[in-house]
């Protein structure tokens, strides 16, 4: 696959979440679970789109920051999909047919994604810190040597083509299985879906601000409310605060992103 495949391919499923995604929390409950979907999928797919942008004009100088970037769309992407499988689809009941789909499909990519996190975190040295939570680089079996690889561009993007096509059409299936007639016709009660609402922000709770926070608000779209925090952290926290405590994020913000914000 080439790169304009990639992109192509990205930007496409970005168009279906954008359908979904758009303006403030729902007030019918039912359309709930597909807009926090289609807004998340529009977080991690802007993401991966401008680390595939980026990655073959690093600088020298650069290139150990960006691939520290890079992983928090890893982190990103990996909680995302923890949260679906050992939270969000635990609120459904056994006649929601698509739990077995929804799980398949993660397997289909989840190599590619091991892949591109095992070469990241060799780019990095070790006792680096790294992700969401803060974890660190260390010793292991698959790392050649101790010293860090040079991050290579064009590897990346090579490693991204690898497992963009299934990612990308699972993250627009997925759109459908929560679909309100479907999760309705599977049994979902507005009274599931609210206590499924109160169980995630007690998560979210558990999620430092610095650096998730601050890569999920500057990986929005604009006209895309999600992830569903008070003005005060996406309008001054973010942008006036944590923005300067020398977060990996700030330096790799598309064009849009920072006239954004």
């Amino acid at each position: 696959m080439d790169s304009q495949n990639t992109l192509d391919l990205i930007q496409t499923a970005l168009d279906v979440q954008f359908r979904y995604a758009k303006g403030p929390v729902p007030t019918d409950l039912f359309e709930h679970p597909r807009w926090e979907m289609s807004a998340a999928h529009a977080g991690i797919l802007t993401g991966l789109k401008n680390l595939y942008e980026l990655a073959p004009s690093v600088p020298e100088d650069k290139k150990i920051d960006f691939a520290g970037y890079c992983l928090l769309w890893v982190s990103l992407i990996q909680l995302h999909h923890n949260f679906e499988e050992e939270h969000f689809l635990h609120h459904y009941p056994e006649a929601f047919e698509h739990k077995a789909d929804i799980l398949s499909e993660h397997q289909i990519f989840h190599d590619g994604i091991e892949h591109i996190k095992s070469y990241l975190l060799g780019c990095l040295p070790l006792g680096t810190k790294w992700g969401f939570f803060g974890e660190v680089v260390a010793e292991d079996p698959s790392r050649a040597q101790s010293q860090a690889t040079t991050f290579d561009g064009a590897h990346l993007r090579t490693l991204v083509d690898a497992f963009a096509g299934p990612l990308t059409t699972h993250l627009q299936a997925e759109i459908g299985y929560f679909a309100p007639e479907s999760i309705k016709a599977a049994g979902m009660t507005e009274e599931k879906i609210k206590q499924m609402g109160k169980d995630t922000q007690e998560m979210i709770k558990k999620i430092p601000l610095q650096p998730a926070f601050v890569y999920a608000v500057y990986h929005t779209a604009p006209g895309i409310e999600f992830p569903p925090l008070p003005r005060f952290i996406t309008k001054f926290l973010v942008p006036w605060v944590l923005h300067w405590s020398g977060t990996q994020v700030r330096g790799w913000l598309h064009p849009q992103q920072r006239q954004c914000h």
